[in-house]
């Protein structure tokens, strides 16, 4: 091993250390003086992996028009189709989704499955 290697693996080395023994005296403290170590486990600011523990509540469940899962329980509408209101929710500027609802003339579409609650309860 050259000697500008081991420099640069002993100060390395060195780094881990001094931010191991840090990482540690923190927690002695915490313990001698009874400290309050909320301060110390401040969570970032993320979108990602910390927000999506949080994600534990429905906002949306199974609509009756369209079946999908777009109903809104708090708003009592369907983001999808629009339910309750008597027109079918379509928009100029999503020529896709337009598509995506309608049958064509040319063939027979298949029907997507559609995932509903059981209509009947087993006793």
């Amino acid at each position: 091993m050259k000697l500008d290697q081991w420099i640069a693996v002993s100060y390395a080395y060195h780094l881990f250390i001094k931010h191991y023994y840090l990482f540690y005296i923190s927690y002695i403290f915490i313990y001698l003086f009874n400290l309050d170590y909320s301060n110390f486990l401040v969570e970032t600011m993320t979108k990602g992996t910390q927000s999506f523990g949080k994600r534990n509540c429905k906002t949306h469940t199974l609509c009756r028009r369209c079946g999908r899962s777009s109903y809104h329980l708090q708003r009592q509408r369907c983001a999808a189709c629009g339910f309750p209101s008597a027109k079918t929710r379509k928009y100029q500027w999503s020529e896709k989704a337009r598509r995506r609802k309608t049958t064509f003339k040319c063939f027979i579409r298949p029907v997507p499955v559609v995932f509903r609650r059981r209509a009947f309860s087993l006793h």
